[in-house]
């Protein structure tokens, strides 16, 4: 997969945001290929060359197309997204302490930005959730044992042949 094509999906899941450019998001995918690696316990790389961006590849240098690494990938991308969505509300909520307006019958309402910011977090904390679980289900996978020592006609303290 290149660099190009899972911003390009990554920018595409998150609803093509204005505020947001699908370089930006490439950008954050070439940084950030080393939290990938530390979370789901693979070696992924960067190779430059591709025609429309660079080529994600696992250690024996082979481009990976699928697997649950991209899940991971995706969704710690979500988990950042949040955390610049509440920023700037927290900048926006400087800025405006008006609540409610009442003049000639007419009323003026503001919603309550420190209760959309809690919500934020609410659902931030969700996709953290979603995200560990990701990561646990990625990574229960590879954890198989290396070797299996021992003798297998043995059962306890019983020899299964007695």
């Amino acid at each position: 997969m290149t660099t190009s094509g899972l911003a390009l999906e990554i920018y595409t899941n998150i609803g093509s945001p204005t505020d947001l450019s699908e370089a930006a998001v490439q950008y954050w995918v070439k940084t950030n290929i080393v939290g990938l690696n530390a979370k789901t316990f693979s070696n992924f790389s960067l190779v430059s060359g591709a025609a429309n961006g660079e080529q994600i590849v696992d250690e024996s240098s082979v481009p990976v197309e699928s697997g649950c690494q991209w899940a991971v990938y995706k969704k710690m991308y979500e988990v950042y997204r949040w955390d610049t969505v509440i920023r700037q509300k927290l900048t926006a909520l400087d800025s405006d302490s008006l609540l409610e307006v009442t003049d000639n019958g007419s009323t003026i309402v503001r919603v309550n930005k420190n209760e959309v910011i809690k919500v934020l977090r609410d659902m931030k904390s969700q996709d953290i959730a979603e995200l560990n679980f990701l990561i646990e289900d990625c990574n229960s996978g590879r954890g198989g044992p290396g070797a299996v020592h021992g003798d297998d006609t043995v059962v306890g303290y019983y020899s299964i042949n007695t």
